[in-house]
């Protein structure tokens, strides 16, 4: 395997502030892994600067390697083509990743680490907070890391199911709780997401154990072979 390029280890010391930072050391070995990787952290490396600069410590290292993580792991398919937060110059909410899929499929993908267990109230908050960012006529996922089992207290698709028959009551107080501003905002926004993609087993040193949801009532269904790829 070769070696990191001088033009390299200076880029990981200007996010990271040094190769000894963990965050470095896993960057380096996805690099060396997959040359794409580092034209993506070239690319966006102001933004990654930025948020890397307002990190406190291991558990928000943690937050930011989830999402260069992922994207290191679709560049490392040539059939995908990655973009980071490009959302964010229109001022606006968004996903946090951007992959086009086979030149004309688009996928953005949205990522949250979550470091309690994925009870149902846990997987309210979850959607609660990340449904509005995913934008209308696409193919959105989310991305849930946790360092927990497969075996989790309340799968997805239980919890869905279960905010679903709330929505059907007109509950409205179970959705504000969550930040959505009622019932009919939650049936709406439900439609949005294509499926969930979970990271299980998953921190700075591991691997991660891949299982993926996806949403029978989506507006835009998340096809058999993205799916697939998506996992790995």
């Amino acid at each position: 395997m070769r070696e990191l390029r001088v033009a390299e280890r200076e880029l990981l010391t200007d996010l990271f502030g040094g190769m000894t930072h963990p965050l470095a050391v896993r960057c380096a070995e996805r690099m060396l892994a997959t040359p794409r990787f580092s034209a993506f952290l070239a690319q966006y490396q102001t933004k990654i600067h930025k948020k890397a600069r307002t990190l406190e410590g291991p558990e928000s290292w943690q937050d930011l390697w989830l999402e260069l993580w992922m994207a290191a792991r679709l560049l490392a398919d040539r059939r995908f083509v990655v973009a980071y937060e490009t959302f964010a110059a229109h001022k606006v909410r968004g996903p946090d990743l951007t992959a086009t899929f086979r030149v004309n499929t688009t996928c953005h993908i949205e990522i949250t680490h979550v470091r309690a267990d994925l009870t149902a109230a846990k997987w309210a908050e979850v959607l609660g907070g990340k449904l509005g960012q995913l934008p209308t006529g696409a193919i959105n996922v989310v991305l849930v890391g946790t360092a927990a089992a497969i075996a989790e207290p309340c799968p997805v698709e239980t919890a869905i199911r279960a905010l679903g028959q709330r929505a059907q009551r007109g509950e409205d107080a179970a959705f504000q709780r969550v930040g959505l501003a009622g019932a009919r905002d939650y049936t709406r926004e439900i439609a949005r997401l294509s499926g969930v993609l979970r990271a299980a087993e998953w921190d700075l040193a591991s691997a991660a154990r891949l299982s993926l949801w996806r949403n029978p009532t989506a507006r835009h269904a998340l096809p058999a072979d993205l799916g697939r790829s998506l996992l790995g």
